[in-house]
């Protein structure tokens, strides 16, 4: 498949919406052929670099800035998992074809922080050898998600008024209304 992220950009048949949801498109389908990950980092630093260009100027396309950040951070979240398939290679055969990302987050970031700080301080993966970093990049991968610096975010949870780890409750309460209806039958 050929690949020219200047031609999403200068396309004139479509709006920025479209162009953003195709270039997300094309950009999976060839991240998800069969290519090395060296070769999959060196075309996803080719392609960042190109849209860094943009926004500096250096290089004009027929785009508003905000599509092509965007553009940029769609191309960031997958050279994530590219560099984590390069720093844990014993996880690449290990992966079901075809099912991550599971599907997108649809409650807000600073939940799904509560729960890699979670699993993380409870020493839940692998008894605590697994660092808070490498939680917070698996669940980026399992959904397609920028979380961004989780340790601000921390400081912003902790600073809430009670309950400080309000999604841990919902999740919580959850789950004994589940097993409640599970006895009342």
């Amino acid at each position: 498949m050929n690949f020219n992220v200047i031609e999403f950009l200068n396309s004139n048949a479509l709006n920025e919406q479209e162009k953003c949801k195709l270039f997300k498109e094309r950009l999976d389908e060839y991240c998800s052929e069969e290519h090395t990950v060296l070769n999959l980092f060196r075309f996803l630093k080719t392609v960042e670099t190109e849209l860094k260009g943009c926004l500096k100027g250096t290089v004009q396309v027929n785009a508003d800035k905000l599509t092509v950040k965007k553009f940029l951070d769609i191309t960031r979240i997958e050279l994530r998992i590219i560099r984590y398939k390069i720093n844990h290679p014993e996880l690449e055969d290990e992966r079901i074809p075809g099912k991550f990302p599971v599907g997108e987050w649809t409650d807000n970031k600073a939940d799904l922080i509560e729960l890699v700080y979670a699993i993380s301080l409870a020493h839940s993966v692998d008894r605590g050898k697994v660092s808070t970093k490498a939680i917070k990049e698996a669940f980026e991968y399992i959904f397609g998600i920028d979380l961004g610096n989780i340790h601000d975010r921390l400081d912003d949870i902790a600073g809430r008024k009670e309950p400080r780890a309000r999604y841990l409750g919902k999740l919580l309460d959850s789950l004994n209304k589940y097993l409640d209806n599970i006895d009342d039958r």
